[in-house]
Formats: C-alpha cells, structure tokens, sequence
C-alpha cells in the first residue's frame, strides 16, 4: 500500500524531494521526461496516501530507484488485465504510431455515444478494456507519442469510472477516476485535472458522501480557465448538485443559478474552446450539455431541497424540450415522476413513470434501475394510503 512506500522512503532518511530526484534520474535512464516539481509531488503525495496506486511505468522508476520489489513497496496487484492488455513483447515504442492513438482515440468516441444512446450496458467491457489497453501502452511509449497516449489514458479512465459510478459500483469508480486525476497531473493539464475532480464530486455524490463531493467541487471550481459555456454549466452545476446534498441550501442555489445563467447563454452550436480542445476535449464530448440537461439537473436539486414547485417546473420543461430519446431522458422521467408525486400530482407521476418504463427497456442503467423502483416503491404507497 501507499504508506508502505513512505515507510520505506523514511526508513532510508529521504525526503520527497529526494525521491522524485531519484525517479527523475530512473525516466531519464531510460529516455523519459516525468512533469514538473509540483505534479510529481502531488503524485507522491497521493501514491504515499493510497489515494491512487502508481501505473506500471513509474512503478518501474520507482523499483529502480529505491531497489525494492513490488511486494516489498505493498503494491497490489494490477487491475485484472481485460482483453486488450498487452504483453510486454507485444508493445514496442516503434509500434506506437500517431495511427494507433488516433484508433483508440476515435473507439473512446464511439463508447462515449454509445453510452449516451443506449447506457452503460453495453459498453462497460468495451471501455474496461480500453483503460486497460492504453494504460499498458504508456509503459512502452516515448516522446510525442507519450504525451498523446497520457491524455487519451486520462481520459479513457474518466470514461470508464463513470460507466462504473452509473452501476453503482463507486468505490471502483473513484479508483479509476483517480488514476485518471493522476495521468492529468502528469501531463499539468488543468483543463483535465479540473472536469476529473467535477467527475470525483459527482461520483462522491452519488456514495452519499457529501462532504468529499462539495471538496471536489470547490477544488474543480478554483482553476480559473478559459471554458467554453458547456463545461462551466457542467462544473457549475455540479457544485449545486454537492451543495444540495451536503444540506448547504443558499451554495446550492447561487451555483445552480449560475449553471442555468451559463448553458441559457450558450449559444446552440456552442464548441469547445482552442484551449479544450488543444488540453482535453474531442469533439462532442460535451454534446450532452444541453439547456434541457443542465435543466433537469437543476430540477433534480431543487427536489434536493424541496423546492417542490421549482423542480417541477423545470423538470417538465427539460422533458418537453428533450430531443432524440437516450439514457439521460430516462433518469429525467424518474425524478419528473417523483416530483409530480412530491407535488401531489399523482395522475401525472403514474403517466411519467409509464413513459420511464418504456425507456428502461432500451437503455440500461443501474442507478436508473434504483430510481425507479424507489419511486414505483412510493406510488404503491401512495395508493395503498388512498384507500384507507
């Protein structure tokens, strides 16, 4: 484990500072450039911490440097390889052309739409291996390519923790996310760092942690960045959605205004901007954040907060002005259910929810599966109350 690895740094009287001297002398051995002072330390900092476990590649500066072997540094074993992994004879640099990652790049878009269309079902093996695949691909990759294969990894990882968050699967989701944290500090890239640690709040608001989901938040928030529209209302509205939970009414509301103020602005066509897209984005992959998103997320707050009157009227409105049936239609018509039930509204709960079940049956999500059944769980008793 992580504090393995700082009793053995202790027990041989070095700082972390001496230590990332002596991993920055291993890269170098073997022709690699790690990143700058402050992300190698927070990435010590966090291996030392067993927030995050090092990759294979500086698990191999570190053996070198310290001259010990995995078991002796308490690392467990990788996450079980899928079927892309890659042996050590198959990957060479040579071999890590601007084609490959441009592949894998090009796959992450299609399981990022796939999602979108019919849920995580279908696509968690396919992501899982992916992560898996890039991951073992950073071992092998030098120069240019290194770097490329660091942001298609960051984000490959971030993929694949939400697809484990929207099974509820969390305490994987928050491990992948933070391998995903990891890869973007090493590439200093805080367009990344900052949407991981919206992705971090929002898994930890799904665990019921809300204070770490609020730490999240503010953290992402704090970096000061030329965004476009959609990401500033998807970070913002995050925040909102951490403050509700956390109980924290008046946070909640100001950065939930703010995320409705900002998407409302957003022009239609409204892309990334030259510096998302030079540090992060590929195209589409905020194409989610519509007004009638952020709308229901919105909503789904001020039910948080029982505002009942609030997040009916929003809810309803994001439902009207829906397009093309997908995943996050279904969720929405859930919580509309719920708060038409919450409302009084029970006729229109009932008729919702028949329109959320039809959805069900061609997207796949677990926390929508929960949802669901919770709300079903509410109108039976309501039911049964009206008849006493």
């Amino acid at each position: 484990m992580g504090s393995q690895l700082r009793q053995v740094r202790t027990q041989r009287g070095w700082t972390q500072a001496r230590l990332i001297a002596a991993l920055r002398q291993s890269a170098a051995q073997q022709g690699a450039q790690l990143p700058g002072q402050t992300s190698l330390r927070i990435m010590v900092s966090r291996w030392e911490n067993d927030h995050v476990q090092p990759d294979c590649t500086y698990r191999g500066y570190l053996r070198q440097a310290l001259g010990c072997t995995d078991e002796e540094l308490g690392w467990m074993p990788e996450t079980e390889p899928g079927p892309g992994a890659l042996t050590a004879w198959q990957a060479q640099p040579e071999r890590i052309t601007p084609e490959l990652v441009a592949f894998f790049r090009d796959n992450l878009d299609s399981h990022i739409q796939a999602d979108l269309r019919w849920g995580s079902g279908p696509v968690l093996a396919l992501a899982a291996s992916q992560a898996q695949t890039v991951e073992s691909l950073l071992a092998y990759a030098r120069g240019p390519q290194r770097a490329e294969l660091l942001r298609l990894a960051s984000m490959s990882a971030e993929f694949y923790a939400w697809l484990l968050q929207d099974s509820r699967r969390y305490t994987q989701a928050q491990h992948w996310a933070g391998r995903a944290l990891s890869y973007a500090q090493e590439m200093d890239n805080p367009y990344q760092i900052a949407y991981v640690l919206t992705r971090k709040s929002s898994i930890a608001s799904d665990a019921g942690q809300a204070g770490t989901a609020v730490e999240m938040a503010q953290q992402a928030l704090r970096y000061q960045l030329p965004l476009s529209m959609r990401m500033r209302a998807v970070a913002l509205r995050q925040a909102g959605i951490a403050y509700a939970k956390a109980g924290q009414g008046q946070q909640a509301i100001s950065s939930l205004s703010q995320a409705w103020e900002t998407i409302s602005d957003a022009a239609p066509g409204d892309a990334p901007t030259a510096a998302e897209l030079a540090q992060y984005c590929i195209p589409g992959h905020f194409s989610y954040c519509t007004p009638a998103y952020i709308a229901s997320e919105v909503g789904t707050s001020w039910l948080a907060l029982r505002k009942t009157s609030h997040a009916l009227r929003l809810l309803q409105d994001a439902a009207d002005h829906w397009g093309q049936p997908d995943r996050d239609l279904t969720m929405l018509l859930i919580r509309l259910s719920g708060a038409a039930l919450a409302a009084g509204e029970r006729e229109q709960a009932q008729l919702t929810l028949t329109r959320a079940q039809e959805q069900v049956r061609h997207t796949y999500s677990a926390r929508a599966q929960v949802e669901l059944a919770r709300v079903q769980r509410r109108l039976a008793q309501e039911g049964e109350g009206s008849l006493q």
